[in-house]
């Protein structure tokens, strides 16, 4: 008589023993495969980097300026780049008045 069953491999009751370490590791090959550089932060996200920004363009805020107005003439002195399209995109949501950005429109179209 012949018995037909399966012999199991020594790696295959190292794995069962280790069952823990094998989901661990499988959560770890799941997160490096999915992982996603945070997004770099650019002087237009910050008060204090569009400040420092002015300063290197020379565009220093006037007294009494609202900020918005400030960071679009430092955005329009920067030149075109991310900056200068979000500014854009948020003066369409919250209006052109804010921003001043009459101008700034013209140096992109």
């Amino acid at each position: 008589m012949i018995r037909v069953g399966v012999i199991p491999f020594l790696s295959d009751t190292q794995d069962q023993n280790n069952s823990d370490e094998g989901s661990e590791h499988a959560q770890a090959e799941f997160e490096i495969a999915h992982y996603q550089a945070p997004k770099r932060r650019h002087w237009d996200q910050s008060t204090a980097g569009v400040t420092e920004r002015g300063k290197q363009l020379g565009v220093i805020q006037k007294e009494g300026e609202v900020f918005m107005r400030f960071k679009a003439r430092v955005v329009k002195a920067a030149g075109p780049g991310e900056w200068m399209e979000e500014m854009l995109r948020d003066a369409v949501r919250f209006g052109d008045e804010q921003y001043g950005l009459c101008h700034v429109a013209k140096v992109v179209a």
